[in-house]
């Protein structure tokens, strides 16, 4: 049990560490200017951190 406590763990963390290299399909990659992680025209909110993103960048 332990064991897999630390894999997830580690998991966890390379995503958080890997998710702002992840591309966007698009045409051009947008990214959050808090935390850099990319996103979606028409998105809110960050799905990373939460920051609400620009307003020109929502539909």
């Amino acid at each position: 049990m332990e064991k897999l406590a630390v894999i997830a763990i580690a998991l966890a963390t390379l995503l958080w560490i890997a998710w702002p290299l992840m591309k966007v399909t698009g045409s051009e990659t947008r990214r959050c200017p808090s935390c850099g992680a990319p996103y979606k025209p028409g998105d809110k909110y960050c799905s990373r951190c939460g920051r609400k993103l620009p307003k020109g960048e929502q539909r």
